[in-house]
């Protein structure tokens, strides 16, 4: 799961952000949160249809 999520954060299309202690990256279908001063994977999750939209928007 590690790679995979590596993968997806080194990838030129995904969007990355910071929010408050945490950033994001969103790519293709999946969300991951990576803790901002430790860098530690939180969480990954699937997004449903209407967050792929929202993503695009961006």
């Amino acid at each position: 799961m590690v790679a995979y999520c590596k993968a997806k954060i080194l990838d030129k299309d995904s969007l990355i952000y910071r929010k408050g202690k945490n950033f994001y990256c969103e790519s293709d279908h999946v969300k991951i949160t990576i803790h901002a001063h430790s860098y530690t994977l939180s969480t990954a999750h699937l997004l449903n249809h209407s967050n792929k939209k929202r993503l695009k928007d961006k």
